[in-house]
């Protein structure tokens, strides 16, 4: 039953807090490093073994967690540079590691400033979400992808127990002109799937997009379709989107495909996290930190917010 098993959105919720902790703690490791290092090239790893499927149980959540794979390694051209190494090395080449070093630092302190603001935008809202939007773009790969029509839905309150998913056909609108132009239909249902009182979601909204029907030629011939969903909070701290895959060469795409909107049973447990790690982020909202907006890039500001708190004993 389902009290039995986890959802997928309890699950994701589960590997992405994982990742964020790991990412935390290997980033404030790095700022710790007193001899900078030459790591050319050097990648961080991230995965999930999805073999495993638990059943709910008060293990299980470690579960799930112990299969989250982070890994950092080398491409072959970075070295491991020891204080003594280090003093040996000319002026011109410690600035030259210094400066290596700094951009590693940057890098990865971006790397888990995105983790943490995906996991606030997506898991720690718990007050619902107000509208989705559907928006079906045409891939591009030598170009920025093209806009084909888009459709904007209530979601409404959330209901008590789960519900069946409720099919329509929407008309596709571009709303970008005064004259709004037709784009072609969506056929998709929406349905909510409620998690039991011990997880850490109330349960998530299920978007199945199922099919759409004479979409825009946007390719001289054909097109080379894809559907975003952006979801944003009744209070509008928190947006985020999500995508199905790239339908190739049609203007009938077909995806039965179901993306999942989260609602958390606590807005807290990301500043819970970045407390028991060591960051000083205080009891306040999230909001200065993480933006309003997750779809767009982060700015200079909120970057150096991020990386004072992951940097500083």
């Amino acid at each position: 039953g389902q009290e039995d098993v986890y959802l997928k959105s309890e699950i994701s919720e589960i590997i992405l807090h994982e990742v964020v902790i790991r990412l935390i703690a290997f980033v404030k490791a790095c700022h710790k490093v007193t001899v900078p290092q030459k790591w050319i090239g050097s990648s961080v790893a991230l995965g999930y073994d999805a073999g495993l499927l638990p059943s709910r149980s008060p293990d299980a959540q470690q579960a799930i967690r112990s299969k989250v794979i982070f890994n950092i390694f080398d491409w072959g051209r970075s070295e491991f540079l020891t204080k003594e190494k280090y003093t040996e090395l000319s002026e011109s080449e410690q600035t030259d590691r210094c400066d290596y070093w700094k951009y590693y630092l940057s890098g990865v302190d971006h790397l888990s400033y995105s983790a943490a603001r995906i996991y606030h935008h997506q898991f720690s809202n718990r007050e619902g979400w107000d509208t989705i939007i559907v928006k079906v773009m045409d891939y591009d790969s030598m170009t920025n992808d093209d806009f084909m029509g888009e459709v904007q839905i209530p979601l409404g309150e959330i209901p008590d127990e789960t519900t069946g998913p409720e099919s329509k056909t929407y008309s596709l609108k571009d709303s970008r002109w005064l004259k709004r132009t037709a784009c072609g239909t969506i056929d998709l249902g929406i349905s909510w799937c409620a998690a039991p009182g011990s997880s850490r979601l109330r349960g998530a909204w299920h978007i199945t997009i199922d099919q759409a029907s004479d979409l825009k030629i946007m390719d001289t011939t054909t097109s080379d379709p894809y559907v975003l969903v952006i979801a944003t909070s009744q209070s509008g701290n928190h947006t985020f989107q999500k995508m199905t895959s790239i339908k190739t060469k049609t203007t009938n795409p077909v995806w039965n495909e179901t993306l999942m909107v989260p609602v958390a049973s606590s807005t807290s447990e990301l500043q819970y996290t970045m407390i028991g790690e060591g960051l000083r982020v205080g009891s306040g909202p999230l909001t200065q930190l993480f933006g309003t907006k997750n779809i767009d890039d982060a700015t200079p500001e909120m970057m150096e917010r991020w990386t004072k708190l992951v940097s500083s004993e």
